[in-house]
């Protein structure tokens, strides 16, 4: 599925700029907030995943996979629309632009 692709991209381009982009003389990756965006993000990809490989054991075993397939459709839009994935990329570039001052 196309969006499970796009899905791992995004999060391979929030891993990077976590690691590579500084607050204070500190990769954002040490920050516990985003430590756990990168968790959600992973999560739900590896679900979308999971899902995907049973629903191909299915037709592979030539069983009907109607539901499994609607249920894939759906969990990829809702990942690819609402991602957390996608609003943490946006978040990200946010936080590059904001002034930090604690």
């Amino acid at each position: 599925m196309r969006w499970l692709g796009q899905a791992q991209r995004a999060f391979d381009l929030m891993c990077q700029r976590l690691i590579e982009r500084k607050i204070r003389g500190v990769p954002l990756a040490h920050k516990q907030l985003m430590q756990k965006h990168v968790f959600d993000s992973f999560s739900e990809i590896q679900a979308s995943r999971l899902l995907t490989l049973a629903a191909a054991h299915k037709i592979d075993q030539g069983e009907q996979a109607r539901v499994e397939i609607g249920v894939i459709k759906v969990v990829g839009a809702v990942l690819f629309l609402f991602s957390s994935s996608s609003s943490r990329i946006k978040e990200l570039n946010n936080l590059e632009n904001a002034s930090f001052r604690y």
